[in-house]
């Protein structure tokens, strides 16, 4: 809008109504990289899935030649095979610069369903001696901003040969299978289509490849389902076959990196929750989760890059799991007191947002300056009401606090409202949302609050995926 330059999204029904049979798109915004481009086009193509046209991002060095002057026929497209390389190599490149395990896994999810044209795939790793669903996507049934309710699906499977994803995560071999229901009997392998069955989803075609290090071991397997030709469901080709495994090799490093970055703040976290039973793991698993969605569909509504949303959700998902860790500074006295808390008492136990700011003195790392701000800053109030904790951190009110502190402030809030504690009975989600529109503008960044109560359905997905269930709940009030 604005730029003198029509819309993809305008050109592809005309089009194909007029019978044109290939479209290549040209002339991108400058500051758009090709991440960016690749995400709004799977976009678009999404809402084109139907359509005989065939569409295509226009690359340098691209030939396009018509095949034997018979303008019935569609163009062929070749690209360089330099340029393929190249797009790979950005591709690690940008994964390289990922510390979040879920941002490690949209990408090498993105990408494998990009490079083969899949309409749905799903990652799994390897814990405690099964196979923990990681991450999903399906075009079909998750279309658009559902897809978010996918990612926090809770379901496992045995780490063993009976399922397709087990056999390729048991033998470290890949699997290439054309149609899931025609497998022969003899294979150790089947395919179980309680998923297809309960979903009306119909999956044929599979890759599924697997995650191995360097020691030869598995850390997960990717599967890739229903890989689509010209709006055909096709078996995936040798060289799809050849260039996913590639890519998984190279993945490798970034997955391993991610895990151990979650399992780092794991073990600072759990020092904290000896001292705070309320630290549950679910309960830190959950705030960040929320935190990253709430900041994702912000910055979509920003218009901001899909890669630079990529990089700063994951940040923003492992700083905000450490938000609460300068608590382990706090008396015990003051921390488990089963009553009110004095004022004199309030105040050392609102040093715990300074407390856990000087946790995170390195500026050189990202994570530590985001961690920072967020420890310091997330009991700020919109209102300008709120607290630091500390006689050198100024208050702050409206959006002169920080983004990622008015985040964490909302989700923090919400949680502790549907948990059960010593002195309270959960919420139900209906009345927690009711509160957090009630604090809009005295609390809260109102506008923060709105985009909040839009993802009641991903909230909804992420606390089947952590619930409270199986831990113990605190028996001791927070005093915050």
């Amino acid at each position: 809008v604005g730029s003198g330059h029509s819309a993809m999204e305008q050109w592809p029904e005309p089009l194909a109504a007029r019978g044109v049979r290939h479209v290549g798109f040209t002339h991108f915004a400058p500051s758009h990289t090709d991440a960016d481009l690749e995400m709004a086009f799977a976009h678009m193509m999404r809402q084109c899935r139907s359509l005989s046209t065939t569409l295509q991002l226009a690359r340098q060095r691209m030939e396009i030649t018509p095949l034997g002057g018979d303008e019935t026929q569609p163009a062929v497209t070749k690209t360089d095979t330099r340029t393929a390389y190249a797009d790979l190599f950005e591709f690690f490149h940008r994964l390289a610069h990922y510390n979040d395990i879920n941002s490690v896994l949209e990408s090498i999810l993105s990408k494998a369903r990009a490079l083969t044209g899949a309409d749905a795939g799903t990652v799994y790793l390897v814990e405690d001696g099964k196979l923990d669903f990681a991450y999903a996507e399906n075009d079909t049934l998750f279309p658009g901003s559902e897809a978010k309710r996918c990612l926090y699906l809770k379901a496992s499977l045995p780490l063993n040969a009976t399922s397709i994803a087990g056999f390729v995560a048991c033998t470290g071999r890949s699997l290439n299978i054309a149609d899931v229901r025609r497998l022969k009997g003899e294979t150790l392998y089947s395919f179980n289509d309680s998923f297809d069955a309960a979903s009306g989803y119909k999956t044929v075609s599979v890759l599924s490849v697997p995650f191995v290090d360097a020691t030869d071991r598995t850390l997960g397997v990717l599967q890739l389902i229903n890989s689509m030709q010209d709006g055909v469901i096709q078996p995936s080709t040798d060289e799809m076959v050849d260039i996913i495994e590639h890519v998984t090799t190279i993945a490798v490093s970034a997955l391993e990196r991610g895990r151990m970055a979650d399992r780092l703040i794991l073990r600072m976290l759990r020092t904290s929750s000896l001292h705070d039973p309320h630290e549950t793991a679910h309960h830190i698993w959950r705030t960040g989760a929320m935190a990253a969605e709430l900041y994702r569909r912000w910055a979509e509504k920003k218009g901001l890059s899909y890669e630079n949303i990529r990089q700063m959700q994951g940040k923003i998902r492992l700083a905000v799991m450490t938000h609460d860790v300068g608590k382990v500074g706090i008396p015990d006295a003051i921390l488990k007191k089963p009553g009110p808390l004095t004022p004199e008492e309030r105040a050392v136990m609102q040093k715990h947002t300074s407390l856990g700011a000087t946790l995170f003195s390195d500026p050189s790392q990202g994570i530590d300056r985001l961690a920072r701000t967020i420890a310091l800053n997330h009991h700020q109030r919109w209102d300008g009401t709120g607290y630091t904790g500390s006689p050198d951190a100024p208050i702050l009110s409206g959006e002169d606090i920080p983004l990622e502190a008015r985040i964490t402030a909302i989700v923090d809030v919400y949680d502790a409202l549907v948990s059960r504690r010593s002195y309270k009975e959960a919420w139900d989600e209906k009345r927690a949302f009711d509160q957090i529109r009630d604090y809009a503008g005295s609390y809260f960044d109102p506008a923060l609050v709105d985009i909040f109560v839009e993802l009641h359905d991903v909230i909804r997905a992420i606390y089947r995926k952590y619930p409270d269930d199986d831990e113990t709940p605190s028996k001791n009030p927070t005093k915050e």
